[in-house]
């Protein structure tokens, strides 16, 4: 399968905050996804 976004153990800080930590994750090509925050953002 042909992947439009594939992530392994992804991280995101800002400063002391993990705000993503050690997401893996694949996307196939032509598949609409979102992701939604606890606030909706």
């Amino acid at each position: 399968m042909e992947y439009a976004i594939e992530t392994f153990n992804l991280k995101k800080y800002f400063g002391d905050i993990h705000a993503v930590d050690g997401i893996d994750l694949k996307i196939p090509k032509g598949y609409l996804y979102g992701v939604l925050g606890p606030n909706g953002a």
